[in-house]
Protein backbone atom coordinates (compact mmCIF):
# COMPACT_ATOMS: atom_id res chain seq x y z
CA UNK A 1 0.00 0.00 0.00
CA UNK A 2 2.91 2.66 0.58
CA UNK A 3 4.67 1.54 -2.45
CA UNK A 4 1.54 2.33 -4.21
CA UNK A 5 0.92 5.51 -2.97
CA UNK A 6 4.70 6.56 -3.42
CA UNK A 7 4.05 5.50 -6.99
CA UNK A 8 0.75 7.41 -7.27
CA UNK A 9 2.57 10.70 -5.54
CA UNK A 10 5.67 10.34 -8.23
CA UNK A 11 3.44 9.61 -10.72
CA UNK A 12 1.28 12.95 -10.29
CA UNK A 13 4.60 14.91 -9.55
CA UNK A 14 5.59 14.07 -12.70
CA UNK A 15 2.28 15.50 -14.31
CA UNK A 16 3.09 18.13 -12.35
CA UNK A 17 6.09 19.24 -13.56
CA UNK A 18 4.87 19.43 -17.47
CA UNK A 19 2.09 21.73 -16.62
CA UNK A 20 3.55 24.04 -14.28
CA UNK A 21 3.23 27.02 -16.47
CA UNK A 22 -0.44 26.80 -16.19
CA UNK A 23 -0.29 28.04 -12.62
CA UNK A 24 -2.77 30.25 -11.97
CA UNK A 25 -2.38 34.12 -9.81
CA UNK A 26 -0.87 33.79 -6.40
CA UNK A 27 -3.54 33.18 -3.75
CA UNK A 28 -4.91 36.09 -1.69
CA UNK A 29 -8.18 36.59 0.75
CA UNK A 30 -10.65 35.10 0.09
CA UNK A 31 -14.12 35.94 2.01
CA UNK A 32 -16.36 32.79 2.47
CA UNK A 33 -20.21 32.91 2.59
CA UNK A 34 -19.73 31.79 6.42
CA UNK A 35 -18.00 34.65 7.15
CA UNK A 36 -14.71 33.22 7.47
CA UNK A 37 -11.63 35.10 5.49
CA UNK A 38 -8.74 32.41 4.35
CA UNK A 39 -5.89 32.45 1.68
CA UNK A 40 -6.86 30.62 -1.59
CA UNK A 41 -6.01 31.36 -5.45
CA UNK A 42 -8.84 33.56 -7.26
CA UNK A 43 -10.09 30.46 -8.97
CA UNK A 44 -10.11 28.05 -5.98
CA UNK A 45 -12.15 31.04 -4.31
CA UNK A 46 -14.61 31.55 -6.50
CA UNK A 47 -15.55 27.43 -6.74
CA UNK A 48 -16.21 27.37 -3.35
CA UNK A 49 -18.67 30.92 -3.57
CA UNK A 50 -16.49 32.64 -1.93
CA UNK A 51 -15.30 36.55 -3.01
CA UNK A 52 -11.60 37.24 -3.77
CA UNK A 53 -10.13 40.86 -1.75
CA UNK A 54 -7.46 41.64 -3.98
CA UNK A 55 -5.07 41.12 -0.65
CA UNK A 56 -2.25 38.81 -0.10
CA UNK A 57 -3.79 38.10 3.76
CA UNK A 58 -7.10 38.11 5.67
CA UNK A 59 -7.21 40.48 8.55
CA UNK A 60 -7.42 44.11 9.09
CA UNK A 61 -9.21 45.98 7.46
CA UNK A 62 -10.51 43.05 5.31
CA UNK A 63 -13.97 42.25 7.36
CA UNK A 64 -15.78 39.51 5.54
CA UNK A 65 -19.20 40.87 7.46
CA UNK A 66 -21.24 44.09 6.28
CA UNK A 67 -23.75 46.13 6.80
CA UNK A 68 -27.30 44.58 6.42
CA UNK A 69 -30.68 46.77 5.56
CA UNK A 70 -33.38 44.75 7.07
CA UNK A 71 -37.40 45.19 5.43
CA UNK A 72 -37.93 47.75 8.52
CA UNK A 73 -35.11 50.01 8.27
CA UNK A 74 -32.89 48.27 11.07
CA UNK A 75 -29.27 47.30 10.15
CA UNK A 76 -27.33 44.54 11.24
CA UNK A 77 -24.26 43.57 11.01
CA UNK A 78 -23.97 40.23 9.28
CA UNK A 79 -22.80 37.90 6.48
CA UNK A 80 -24.42 38.10 2.93
CA UNK A 81 -26.41 34.15 3.49
CA UNK A 82 -27.96 35.59 6.60
CA UNK A 83 -29.00 39.02 4.83
CA UNK A 84 -30.85 37.16 2.61
CA UNK A 85 -32.32 34.81 5.21
CA UNK A 86 -33.87 38.33 6.71
CA UNK A 87 -34.35 40.22 3.49
CA UNK A 88 -35.94 38.38 0.34
CA UNK A 89 -35.24 42.14 -1.28
CA UNK A 90 -31.21 42.27 0.12
CA UNK A 91 -29.84 45.30 0.88
CA UNK A 92 -26.38 44.65 1.63
CA UNK A 93 -23.66 47.17 1.45
CA UNK A 94 -20.55 44.76 1.01
CA UNK A 95 -17.76 43.44 2.86
CA UNK A 96 -16.45 45.70 5.61
CA UNK A 97 -19.28 48.06 5.66
CA UNK A 98 -21.01 48.78 8.81
CA UNK A 99 -24.30 49.94 10.26
CA UNK A 100 -22.74 52.96 12.12
CA UNK A 101 -22.61 54.93 8.39
CA UNK A 102 -25.07 52.77 7.10
CA UNK A 103 -28.39 54.49 6.69
CA UNK A 104 -31.48 52.37 6.21
CA UNK A 105 -34.37 54.61 6.17
CA UNK A 106 -34.94 57.98 4.64
CA UNK A 107 -37.93 60.30 3.93
CA UNK A 108 -40.87 58.71 2.03
CA UNK A 109 -43.84 61.07 0.68
CA UNK A 110 -47.49 60.24 0.79
CA UNK A 111 -49.97 61.36 -2.25
CA UNK A 112 -51.41 64.24 0.25
CA UNK A 113 -47.82 65.31 0.87
CA UNK A 114 -47.39 64.38 4.29
CA UNK A 115 -44.29 62.59 5.24
CA UNK A 116 -42.63 59.56 7.23
CA UNK A 117 -39.42 57.70 7.71
CA UNK A 118 -39.51 54.50 6.26
CA UNK A 119 -36.76 51.81 4.05
CA UNK A 120 -37.14 52.39 0.44
CA UNK A 121 -39.54 48.94 -0.64
CA UNK A 122 -42.29 49.60 2.01
CA UNK A 123 -42.34 52.94 0.46
CA UNK A 124 -43.82 52.08 -2.69
CA UNK A 125 -46.09 54.09 -5.69
CA UNK A 126 -47.78 56.32 -4.99
CA UNK A 127 -45.61 57.36 -2.08
CA UNK A 128 -42.66 58.79 -3.24
CA UNK A 129 -38.76 57.71 -1.79
CA UNK A 130 -36.62 60.88 -1.71
CA UNK A 131 -33.77 58.90 -0.71
CA UNK A 132 -31.71 57.35 2.18
CA UNK A 133 -30.55 59.93 5.45
CA UNK A 134 -33.25 62.48 4.29
CA UNK A 135 -35.16 63.35 7.17
CA UNK A 136 -38.83 64.31 7.38
CA UNK A 137 -38.55 68.27 7.90
CA UNK A 138 -41.79 70.08 8.04
CA UNK A 139 -41.86 71.16 4.68
CA UNK A 140 -39.95 68.38 2.45
CA UNK A 141 -42.81 67.03 1.05
CA UNK A 142 -44.61 70.06 0.31
CA UNK A 143 -45.73 70.87 -2.94
CA UNK A 144 -45.75 74.18 -4.75
CA UNK A 145 -49.69 75.81 -4.94
CA UNK A 146 -50.80 74.76 -8.75
CA UNK A 147 -54.05 75.13 -10.87
CA UNK A 148 -56.85 73.28 -9.68
CA UNK A 149 -60.15 72.72 -12.47
CA UNK A 150 -63.15 72.09 -10.25
CA UNK A 151 -66.46 70.76 -11.35
CA UNK A 152 -67.83 74.65 -12.54
CA UNK A 153 -65.34 74.30 -14.84
CA UNK A 154 -63.65 77.35 -12.82
CA UNK A 155 -60.04 77.17 -11.75
CA UNK A 156 -58.33 77.81 -8.49
CA UNK A 157 -55.00 77.94 -6.95
CA UNK A 158 -54.46 74.77 -3.95
CA UNK A 159 -52.72 71.64 -3.19
CA UNK A 160 -52.96 68.61 -4.85
CA UNK A 161 -55.17 66.76 -1.35
CA UNK A 162 -57.38 69.89 -1.66
CA UNK A 163 -58.16 69.86 -5.17
CA UNK A 164 -58.91 66.08 -5.07
CA UNK A 165 -61.18 66.66 -2.36
CA UNK A 166 -63.32 68.90 -4.11
CA UNK A 167 -63.46 66.44 -7.20
CA UNK A 168 -61.18 68.67 -9.24
CA UNK A 169 -57.99 67.94 -11.77
CA UNK A 170 -54.89 69.42 -10.63
CA UNK A 171 -52.16 70.62 -12.96
CA UNK A 172 -48.70 70.35 -11.61
CA UNK A 173 -46.20 73.88 -11.22
CA UNK A 174 -48.86 75.23 -13.52
CA UNK A 175 -51.02 78.69 -13.07
CA UNK A 176 -54.73 79.31 -13.64
CA UNK A 177 -54.79 80.23 -17.53
CA UNK A 178 -58.29 81.51 -19.39
CA UNK A 179 -58.60 78.42 -21.35
CA UNK A 180 -57.24 75.68 -19.13
CA UNK A 181 -60.49 74.33 -18.02
CA UNK A 182 -62.59 74.63 -20.31
CA UNK A 183 -61.53 71.26 -21.98
CA UNK A 184 -61.02 69.31 -18.86
CA UNK A 185 -64.37 69.92 -17.16
CA UNK A 186 -64.77 67.18 -14.66
CA UNK A 187 -68.08 65.10 -13.96
CA UNK A 188 -69.64 61.82 -13.32
CA UNK A 189 -68.48 59.00 -15.86
CA UNK A 190 -70.89 55.77 -16.35
CA UNK A 191 -68.47 53.36 -17.11
CA UNK A 192 -69.79 51.32 -19.69
CA UNK A 193 -66.97 48.02 -19.33
CA UNK A 194 -68.44 47.95 -15.43
CA UNK A 195 -72.05 48.57 -14.91
CA UNK A 196 -72.97 50.36 -11.73
CA UNK A 197 -69.83 51.80 -11.48
CA UNK A 198 -68.75 55.68 -11.35
CA UNK A 199 -65.54 57.65 -11.31
CA UNK A 200 -64.77 61.47 -11.47
CA UNK A 201 -63.12 62.19 -14.57
CA UNK A 202 -63.11 64.77 -17.67
CA UNK A 203 -65.07 63.91 -20.76
CA UNK A 204 -62.03 62.49 -22.77
CA UNK A 205 -61.05 60.41 -19.86
CA UNK A 206 -64.32 58.78 -19.75
CA UNK A 207 -65.35 55.62 -21.37
CA UNK A 208 -69.13 55.49 -21.18
CA UNK A 209 -71.62 58.19 -20.60
CA UNK A 210 -70.51 61.34 -19.06
CA UNK A 211 -72.43 64.25 -16.89
CA UNK A 212 -70.09 66.80 -16.46
CA UNK A 213 -70.23 68.86 -13.34
CA UNK A 214 -72.07 66.30 -11.44
CA UNK A 215 -70.83 64.31 -8.61
CA UNK A 216 -71.17 60.26 -8.15
CA UNK A 217 -74.13 60.32 -5.57
CA UNK A 218 -77.14 58.68 -7.19
CA UNK A 219 -75.80 58.59 -10.77
CA UNK A 220 -75.07 55.19 -12.94
CA UNK A 221 -77.64 53.46 -10.99
CA UNK A 222 -75.17 52.99 -8.06
CA UNK A 223 -74.21 55.13 -4.28
CA UNK A 224 -71.52 56.57 -3.56
CA UNK A 225 -70.91 56.58 -0.16
CA UNK A 226 -69.26 59.88 1.76
CA UNK A 227 -66.91 59.38 4.54
CA UNK A 228 -63.76 61.13 5.66
CA UNK A 229 -61.05 62.45 3.56
CA UNK A 230 -57.81 63.62 5.29
CA UNK A 231 -55.38 66.04 3.27
CA UNK A 232 -52.34 66.12 5.62
CA UNK A 233 -54.65 67.22 9.31
CA UNK A 234 -57.61 68.65 7.15
CA UNK A 235 -60.68 66.69 7.10
CA UNK A 236 -63.16 66.94 4.07
CA UNK A 237 -66.62 64.98 3.75
CA UNK A 238 -66.55 63.85 0.48
CA UNK A 239 -67.22 60.90 -1.58
CA UNK A 240 -65.07 57.94 -1.95
CA UNK A 241 -64.34 58.77 -5.63
CA UNK A 242 -63.37 61.89 -4.65
CA UNK A 243 -60.91 61.51 -1.90
CA UNK A 244 -57.25 60.52 -3.42
CA UNK A 245 -55.83 60.16 0.35
CA UNK A 246 -57.04 58.61 3.41
CA UNK A 247 -60.69 57.79 3.26
CA UNK A 248 -62.55 56.83 6.18
CA UNK A 249 -65.98 55.52 5.28
CA UNK A 250 -68.76 56.70 6.71
CA UNK A 251 -66.73 58.46 9.42
CA UNK A 252 -67.34 61.86 10.32
CA UNK A 253 -64.76 64.78 11.18
CA UNK A 254 -65.57 65.02 14.59
CA UNK A 255 -63.89 64.00 16.47
CA UNK A 256 -61.32 63.77 12.99
CA UNK A 257 -59.66 60.75 12.15
CA UNK A 258 -56.60 63.09 10.59
CA UNK A 259 -55.54 64.40 13.90
CA UNK A 260 -53.07 62.98 15.98
CA UNK A 261 -53.27 59.12 17.54
CA UNK A 262 -50.87 56.43 18.86
CA UNK A 263 -48.03 54.95 16.90
CA UNK A 264 -47.04 51.61 17.83
CA UNK A 265 -43.07 50.09 17.31
CA UNK A 266 -44.12 45.96 17.41
CA UNK A 267 -40.11 46.09 17.96
CA UNK A 268 -39.78 47.76 20.93
CA UNK A 269 -43.38 48.37 22.04
CA UNK A 270 -42.59 51.96 22.23
CA UNK A 271 -45.16 54.57 22.01
CA UNK A 272 -45.45 57.39 19.75
CA UNK A 273 -47.77 60.21 19.37
CA UNK A 274 -47.69 61.24 16.03
CA UNK A 275 -50.36 63.69 14.49
CA UNK A 276 -51.63 61.43 11.55
CA UNK A 277 -51.23 57.78 10.82
CA UNK A 278 -48.79 59.03 7.58
CA UNK A 279 -45.64 59.84 9.90
CA UNK A 280 -46.15 56.36 11.37
CA UNK A 281 -44.27 53.53 9.79
CA UNK A 282 -45.74 50.63 12.33
CA UNK A 283 -49.47 50.29 14.00
CA UNK A 284 -51.72 53.43 14.41
CA UNK A 285 -54.73 54.13 16.30
CA UNK A 286 -56.64 57.49 15.57
CA UNK A 287 -57.36 59.22 18.76
CA UNK A 288 -55.78 56.65 21.08
CA UNK A 289 -53.23 58.59 23.84
CA UNK A 290 -49.64 56.75 24.67
CA UNK A 291 -50.07 57.13 28.76
CA UNK A 292 -50.72 54.28 29.45
CA UNK A 293 -49.27 52.44 26.50
CA UNK A 294 -51.63 50.72 24.36
CA UNK A 295 -48.95 49.21 22.54
CA UNK A 296 -48.62 45.32 23.16
CA UNK A 297 -44.90 43.80 23.82
CA UNK A 298 -42.15 43.38 21.02
CA UNK A 299 -42.53 40.43 18.96
CA UNK A 300 -38.85 37.98 20.33
CA UNK A 301 -37.13 34.91 19.32
CA UNK A 302 -34.40 32.64 18.92
CA UNK A 303 -30.36 34.67 18.30
CA UNK A 304 -27.52 33.19 18.01
CA UNK A 305 -24.68 34.76 19.65
CA UNK A 306 -21.56 35.21 16.41
CA UNK A 307 -18.78 34.27 19.22
CA UNK A 308 -20.40 31.34 20.78
CA UNK A 309 -23.62 30.00 18.81
CA UNK A 310 -25.24 29.85 22.12
CA UNK A 311 -29.21 30.87 21.49
CA UNK A 312 -31.06 33.18 23.62
CA UNK A 313 -34.39 34.65 23.23
CA UNK A 314 -34.49 38.04 22.47
CA UNK A 315 -36.42 40.99 20.68
CA UNK A 316 -35.02 41.83 17.21
CA UNK A 317 -33.12 45.23 18.10
CA UNK A 318 -31.79 43.11 21.03
CA UNK A 319 -30.73 40.85 18.94
CA UNK A 320 -28.77 43.01 16.38
CA UNK A 321 -27.50 45.41 18.87
CA UNK A 322 -25.07 42.50 19.86
CA UNK A 323 -24.63 42.03 16.55
CA UNK A 324 -25.90 38.53 16.48
CA UNK A 325 -27.76 36.52 14.62
CA UNK A 326 -31.83 36.72 15.10
CA UNK A 327 -33.63 34.04 13.49
CA UNK A 328 -37.38 35.68 13.67
CA UNK A 329 -40.03 36.02 15.62
CA UNK A 330 -41.73 33.96 17.87
CA UNK A 331 -38.95 30.68 17.01
CA UNK A 332 -37.67 28.72 19.87
CA UNK A 333 -34.27 28.06 20.55
CA UNK A 334 -33.92 23.85 19.85
CA UNK A 335 -30.52 22.36 19.86
CA UNK A 336 -30.26 23.05 15.96
CA UNK A 337 -31.36 26.69 16.02
CA UNK A 338 -27.96 27.92 15.53
CA UNK A 339 -26.18 25.01 14.19
CA UNK A 340 -23.38 24.46 11.47
CA UNK A 341 -21.22 22.42 10.20
CA UNK A 342 -19.18 20.28 12.51
CA UNK A 343 -16.19 18.24 11.36
CA UNK A 344 -15.37 15.03 13.49
CA UNK A 345 -12.15 12.94 12.80
CA UNK A 346 -10.17 11.15 11.31
CA UNK A 347 -8.88 14.70 10.56
CA UNK A 348 -6.76 15.58 7.72
CA UNK A 349 -5.31 18.52 6.60
CA UNK A 350 -6.76 20.02 10.26
CA UNK A 351 -9.96 19.08 10.13
CA UNK A 352 -12.54 15.96 10.53
CA UNK A 353 -13.36 14.67 7.06
CA UNK A 354 -16.72 13.55 8.51
CA UNK A 355 -19.62 16.27 8.15
CA UNK A 356 -22.30 16.86 10.31
CA UNK A 357 -24.42 19.93 11.76
CA UNK A 358 -24.56 20.32 15.28
CA UNK A 359 -24.29 23.39 17.41
CA UNK A 360 -21.18 24.46 19.11
CA UNK A 361 -21.67 22.96 22.63
CA UNK A 362 -23.02 19.47 20.86
CA UNK A 363 -19.81 19.59 18.64
CA UNK A 364 -17.01 20.37 21.01
CA UNK A 365 -18.29 17.48 22.92
CA UNK A 366 -17.91 15.25 20.21
CA UNK A 367 -15.03 15.74 19.43
CA UNK A 368 -15.23 17.93 16.70
CA UNK A 369 -14.26 21.26 15.19
CA UNK A 370 -17.16 23.58 14.50
CA UNK A 371 -17.10 25.75 11.25
CA UNK A 372 -19.55 28.38 12.41
CA UNK A 373 -23.57 28.76 13.17
CA UNK A 374 -25.25 28.88 9.55
CA UNK A 375 -22.19 26.93 7.52
CA UNK A 376 -23.24 24.03 5.73
CA UNK A 377 -21.21 20.74 4.72
CA UNK A 378 -22.03 21.36 0.86
CA UNK A 379 -23.67 18.82 -1.65
CA UNK A 380 -22.94 15.20 -1.60
CA UNK A 381 -21.19 15.00 -4.83
CA UNK A 382 -19.40 17.84 -3.78
CA UNK A 383 -18.62 18.20 0.16
CA UNK A 384 -16.17 21.20 1.19
CA UNK A 385 -16.43 22.02 4.55
CA UNK A 386 -14.66 19.59 6.29
CA UNK A 387 -13.37 17.63 3.11
CA UNK A 388 -9.65 18.77 3.24
CA UNK A 389 -8.54 16.77 0.28
CA UNK A 390 -11.45 18.74 -1.49
CA UNK A 391 -8.59 21.04 -1.91
CA UNK A 392 -9.85 22.61 -5.18
CA UNK A 393 -13.40 22.80 -3.82
CA UNK A 394 -14.86 22.14 -7.29
CA UNK A 395 -16.60 18.98 -8.29
CA UNK A 396 -15.88 16.21 -5.88
CA UNK A 397 -12.77 14.46 -5.45
CA UNK A 398 -10.67 14.23 -8.84
CA UNK A 399 -7.22 13.93 -9.84
CA UNK A 400 -7.99 17.76 -10.33
CA UNK A 401 -7.51 18.23 -6.42
CA UNK A 402 -4.09 16.37 -6.54
CA UNK A 403 -2.84 18.94 -8.99
CA UNK A 404 -4.07 21.45 -7.35
CA UNK A 405 -2.59 20.56 -4.45
CA UNK A 406 0.54 19.92 -5.83
CA UNK A 407 0.90 23.07 -7.58
CA UNK A 408 0.41 25.21 -4.22
CA UNK A 409 2.91 22.92 -2.96
CA UNK A 410 5.43 23.70 -5.52
CA UNK A 411 4.77 27.09 -5.14
CA UNK A 412 5.32 27.00 -0.83
CA UNK A 413 1.51 28.16 -0.71
CA UNK A 414 0.87 27.81 3.25
CA UNK A 415 -2.26 25.87 2.15
CA UNK A 416 0.12 23.27 0.97
CA UNK A 417 1.41 22.85 5.16
CA UNK A 418 -1.71 19.71 4.80
CA UNK A 419 -0.93 18.86 8.00
CA UNK A 420 -0.36 21.90 10.11
CA UNK A 421 2.91 21.12 11.16
CA UNK A 422 4.10 24.58 10.38
CA UNK A 423 6.99 22.75 7.36
CA UNK A 424 5.94 22.28 4.35
CA UNK A 425 7.70 18.65 3.31
CA UNK A 426 7.25 15.57 1.36
CA UNK A 427 5.07 14.41 4.43
CA UNK A 428 2.43 16.60 3.49
CA UNK A 429 1.96 14.99 0.20
CA UNK A 430 1.67 11.83 1.57
CA UNK A 431 -0.76 13.17 4.11
CA UNK A 432 -2.56 14.35 1.70
CA UNK A 433 -2.74 11.21 -0.84
CA UNK A 434 -4.29 9.27 2.68
CA UNK A 435 -6.94 11.68 2.88
CA UNK A 436 -7.53 11.58 -0.59
CA UNK A 437 -7.63 7.64 -0.98
CA UNK A 438 -9.98 7.51 2.18
CA UNK A 439 -12.12 10.19 0.82
CA UNK A 440 -14.89 12.49 2.82
CA UNK A 441 -18.27 11.88 4.13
Amino acid sequence: MVCQRLFAAAAIALLLVSTLARAGSPPEACCQNDGTCVVRTPTDCFNVGGEPMGRPVCGPPIDCLGACCLPDGACQFTVRAQCDLLNSNRRWFGYSSVCSTTTCVGACCRPDFTCFLSAPDPCAFPDRYLGDGLVCDPAICEPTLAACCILDGSCMIARECDCRSLAGSWFFEQPCQPLLCINVLVGACCNSGKPDTCSLTTEGGCNGSFTPGQTCIQTCGTFQFLGACCCADTCFIVESAQCNSRFFFNTPCAPSPCRPGACCDPFTGLCLLLPNPDLCNFTYTAGAVCLPNPCPPSAAGACCNRNTDACNVRTLLECIAQQDFYRGDGQPCTPTTCAGACCLPPIYGGRGSVCTLLARPDCAAAPGTHAGVFTTCGILSNLTTCCAANFNGSGGLSVLDAFSFLEAFFAADPRADFNNSALISVQDIFDFLEAYFVGCT
